[in-house]
């Protein structure tokens, strides 16, 4: 599963990861799914994901992380050592 993680620009958009929902897939840009960073992990719009329970263990196991980054408080070097990984089996 591919997690693009992002700042928030000039966006108004709430705080959010972008998630790849076909595994082992080349993805087309139309295809990533946002989903929101909070308390409640929720997809924006109306799309469903195969692995959405993942991903929110993933959100919410690394909240601080991901806000951080979404808010430019680190790097992309410093997010990547500091993000903690789920299994996914």
């Amino acid at each position: 599963m591919v997690i693009w993680i992002s700042c928030k620009y000039e966006t108004k958009s709430p705080c959010n990861i972008k998630v790849q929902n076909k595994i082992g897939e080349i993805i087309k840009p139309y295809e990533w799914i946002s989903v929101t960073i909070s308390v409640n992990p929720r997809v924006i719009g109306r799309h469903k994901i195969k692995y959405l329970d993942l991903v929110r263990k993933f959100i919410l196991l690394n909240k601080k992380t991901l806000l951080d980054q979404w808010n430019y408080k680190t790097t992309s070097d410093e997010m990547i050592g500091l993000i903690k990984k789920i299994d996914f089996c």
